[in-house]
């Protein structure tokens, strides 16, 4: 896995990537509770790279032809963009599963208890409230 840091500015801490077709941006905000009690918020967010939104602008590019009066060159386009639409959509599953199996296990070896696990309703944490 590629992993980039955000420069602060950003919204979102890290940057996951596993190949061409998979990436995730992480955001981690912390809420210090006095003492050693910490509660950590963690967002991960699959993200389209640049590659698979080319891959989904062909779809776009098969209607325009189509539209325009092109029919083969159309349904090529079409085709080979909802070919790619599948292929993304199952890489980004699986990838999303992976992430959350990944964030799991690094929570539990740094002794972190989950506030949400598979499988059991959300502990009530309350809204956010801003300082």
């Amino acid at each position: 896995y590629a992993a980039t840091m955000d420069s602060g500015w950003g919204g979102w801490d890290v940057t996951v990537a596993r190949g061409p077709w998979d990436r995730a941006r992480i955001l981690v905000g912390a809420e210090n509770h006095g003492g050693t009690k910490r509660l950590y918020r963690l967002r991960c967010m699959p993200v389209l790279s640049g590659l698979a939104r080319a891959g989904l602008g062909l779809l776009a590019v098969g209607a325009a032809l189509l539209m325009t009066g092109h029919p083969i060159a159309g349904l090529a386009c079409a085709v080979a963009g909802a070919g790619a639409g599948a292929g993304i959509a199952c890489q980004l599953n699986g990838f999303s599963m992976r992430m959350r199996r990944l964030i799991d296990q690094a929570a539990g070896a740094a002794g972190l208890t989950p506030l949400d696990r598979v499988g059991r309703d959300r502990m009530p944490t309350g809204a956010p409230r801003m300082a």
